[in-house]
């Protein structure tokens, strides 16, 4: 019997792992927004009231949504801007056109 490359145990051989996370300062950005915009101070409180739908908007983890997209204020200019940007520019992106990438914003976000 003749083991293959792939099957040989080295004495020497020290294993390494490693976990790589991707960080989005946005989502800080969107938390904060929510926490600060009286966009999101009204919506909360037609919420409490009830003159909002539980089932189309909600909150988690500080940041609100609307059937399931995540809910921008539309005073947050700047910060759309910047998803515009780092969904254009970013490598996973490949410069897809307008389009595209308007397409794919509208998926995750109202």
């Amino acid at each position: 019997m003749v083991a293959d490359g792939l099957s040989r145990i080295y004495e020497d051989a020290v294993e390494i792992s490693a976990i790589s996370t991707v960080s989005c300062d946005w989502l800080k950005e969107i938390k904060i927004m929510c926490s600060e915009d009286d966009f999101f101070k009204e919506i909360d409180d037609k919420l409490q009231q009830g003159h909002l739908s539980s089932e189309e908007y909600s909150r988690r983890e500080g940041v609100y949504y609307y059937k399931g997209r995540i809910l921008l204020s539309p005073n947050a200019q700047d910060l759309k801007t910047s998803l515009l940007n780092e969904h254009h520019n970013s490598p996973s992106a490949g410069h897809s056109g307008i389009t595209r990438t308007l397409h794919r914003l509208r998926r995750s976000f109202y």
